[in-house]
């Protein structure tokens, strides 16, 4: 064998014998258990804030209601709305817990700035962004 070689084998033989001396690869019978956590309660019902009825984003969010509430041991409703402009401040209160927006109006909402300024007092919503759809280009083709 080459020295080069020989080091090699000799670091992943010593990784090997360090690793098995660990007991990371053992599955936990032989530690003591660590005392845990409480489970946090599932609530029971979730609120999905959209668009008015009859809009797009409101089919899309009764769309997503329906298989959540499927799907999950939980209840979604969805609440229609004027739009985000109402309901991002309903975010910080807990009446609303989702809802679905544009990126633009998502990231304007999250730091208060534009038309959503005066709605959250120029802190912005405490949301996040869940999913974020790709930029469809096939107009220009039409």
């Amino acid at each position: 064998m080459r020295k080069d070689t020989k080091g090699r084998m000799y670091l992943i033989t010593m990784g090997l014998i360090l690793f098995l001396l660990s007991g990371a690869w053992t599955d936990g019978n032989g530690q003591t258990p660590k005392a845990e956590k409480p489970k946090a309660a599932l609530p029971k019902l979730l609120n999905l804030s959209t668009h008015p009825v009859g809009s797009l984003v409101n089919s899309m969010g009764t769309g997503l209601a329906t298989v959540l509430s499927k799907h999950l041991p939980i209840l979604v409703k969805v609440m229609p709305t004027t739009g985000p402009i109402e309901w991002l401040p309903m975010i910080a209160t807990g009446e609303v817990d989702m809802g679905i927006l544009n990126n633009w109006d998502a990231k304007m909402g999250r730091f208060g700035r534009e038309e959503y300024k005066d709605a959250t007092a120029g802190k912005g919503a405490p949301i996040y962004l869940l999913c974020s759809g790709t930029p469809a280009l096939n107009g220009i083709v039409v």
